[in-house]
Parts: C-alpha cells; structure tokens; sequence
C-alpha cells in the first residue's frame, strides 16, 4: 500500500530556538527538526520517518517544507542532518538557501 505524501497533514512547531516540521497521517508521524541560530541560520540537525511511511517521499517533502521556511523567512540552512543534505545536493533548485 503506498502513501501520498501530498495527503498528509503538515505543521511547523517552535519552542524558543528549536523547532520541527511534522507530517502526520494514518500511517504514522514524521519530522524533520532544526534550531534555529543568529545571523538567520537554521540548523537542519534530524530528519525521522517510521518504517510504515518509509520510502515514499515523506521526508523528500519535508525537505521541501524546511526549504519553504527558509525562503519564506529569508534564512538560511545548515544541513547537518546527512538525509537533507543528500535530498538540498540532489535538487539544485534548493541551494540559494544553503550555507555553511
């Protein structure tokens, strides 16, 4: 049975310096977490999804989400997280946002 990412239900939650993007269906709950730094540098530092979401693009949209909010709120990612640097070096489209 495959899943539509599209069909999930997306949120941003923040607490002070910290943060995640959260994408819940039946299937289960994923996230891609960051923190966010001075200078406007956001630090993509997990990217989880549950083995009954896995392998269809739930996390790829994640990171598309984390790129949104960066473009959105002119900042810029640190992937530290090895998952969105592999998806941010495979879509070239997303790296007006990266930095080091």
């Amino acid at each position: 049975m495959g899943l539509d990412p599209a069909t999930l239900n997306y949120s941003i939650e923040e607490r002070s310096e910290a943060g995640r993007i959260v994408a819940r269906g039946e299937m289960g709950e994923a996230e891609l977490t960051y923190r966010l730094r001075p200078g406007g540098r956001l630090i993509a530092d997990h990217t989880g999804v549950p083995p009954s979401m896995g392998g269809m693009g739930v996390g790829t949209a994640l990171v598309e989400r984390l790129y949104a909010l960066a473009k959105e709120r002119d900042l810029k990612i640190v992937p530290a997280c090895p998952f969105v640097e592999d998806k941010m070096a495979k879509h070239p489209q997303w790296r007006d946002v990266l930095t080091a």
